[in-house]
């Protein structure tokens, strides 16, 4: 039981994160369609990072447990969390929920840093918002860093603002930033 409360957890805390983000990108797009003026191109804007850092209880769960099946879980979890999420705010802007299909790109591995082993969930959401959760344990806590981006850009993990979030919480050292 305690293996799949945990990813749930994780997943719902997650998902109001970014529900509120994409609650205010639901809103700008409703003012946009209000006005019938076009969705403005991200492709030539580089938006700011925006991260958090979430510490949560590790409720028996161990790094040993970072498994595959466990990345597995935790990536469609945050995807269908993150959809859901979206709709209602969607509906919530008087918009048909059924109509929200944004297109989402997920991706997830583990890596080894300082030590650590950090569960790395990666999505695109219509190549107009992108996020990154960097998940782990320090001490006895399970930390969760989000950095989320309103553009298609990617967010540098070791780097930058994100980076300095993950260096924080997992007593990381920066990497230096290209140049």
């Amino acid at each position: 039981m305690k293996r799949l409360l945990f990813p749930i957890v994780i997943a719902v805390v997650a998902a109001v994160a970014i529900g509120r983000f994409v609650g205010g990108f639901l809103e700008e797009f409703a003012e946009r369609k209000a006005n019938k003026a076009p969705p403005a191109s991200v492709s030539d804007q580089t938006a700011p990072i925006i991260a958090t850092m979430t510490i949560q209880p590790t409720e028996g769960t161990s790094e040993a447990e970072l498994d595959i099946d466990t990345l597995e879980r935790l990536e469609q979890h945050m995807m269908q969390t993150t959809l859901e999420r979206g709709r209602s705010n969607f509906a919530k802007q008087g918009f048909d929920p059924k109509t929200y299909n944004p297109k989402i790109d997920v991706s997830s591995v583990y890596t080894i840093s300082g030590g650590k082993r950090l569960a790395i969930i990666k999505m695109s959401e219509d190549s107009r918002v992108r996020t990154v959760w960097i998940m782990g344990f320090r001490g006895g806590q399970f930390l969760r860093v989000t950095c989320i981006r309103a553009s298609n850009h990617d967010i540098p993990v070791f780097s930058g603002e994100c980076g300095q979030k993950v260096s924080d919480a997992f007593y990381l050292p920066m990497k230096p930033q290209a140049r």
